[in-house]
């Protein structure tokens, strides 16, 4: 992983280095990793799907306590909090949990100070850029044929 590569050569640029920078290294290599493995159970435990036992299992499977503390504080608060340098985005984490119904009871009250006037040209600047993506995408069919198409099959 590049920035295991970035933190060997932030913490033991030369070769005599003392073991208070090891353990340095360790822990947050395992932060990282340990964020990454709650971002990707996130995807597959916070699922409704029941239709095999894979999804079952991944639905009902224990969950690691950070994980769970995530979910509980966005479901109580609608608030994330990111840690440190981490790999994945604020956004990252809403876009998954609210994609997968995990949704906030109630929300920050500093939003109720924000006038409607302002939230409504928020939201409009929003679909404007989103509107101006799509217009720039090929469609959907056009992109499987240019990247994905699959070679015509030969009959038997």
């Amino acid at each position: 992983m590049q920035s295991g590569i970035a933190r060997l050569l932030n913490l033991f640029p030369e070769p005599d280095f003392s073991d208070i920078l090891v353990e340095r290294y360790n822990a947050q290599c395992v932060f990282e990793w340990e964020r990454i493995r709650d971002f990707i159970i996130l995807h597959y435990n916070a699922t409704e799907r029941n239709d095999t036992p894979f999804w079952d299992y991944c639905r009902t499977m224990q969950i690691p306590d950070s994980l769970r503390g995530y979910i509980e504080l966005f479901r109580n608060s609608g608030r994330f909090f990111r840690d440190a340098e981490e790999m994945f985005a604020i956004t990252s984490w809403v876009q998954v949990m609210i994609g997968q119904g995990i949704l906030p009871q109630r929300y920050h009250p500093v939003v109720d100070q924000l006038p409607d006037a302002e939230l409504d040209e928020l939201v409009g600047g929003v679909k404007k850029v989103i509107a101006t993506c799509v217009d720039a995408m090929p469609p959907h069919q056009a992109f499987i044929d240019r990247y994905c198409k699959a070679p015509p099959m030969v009959p038997a």
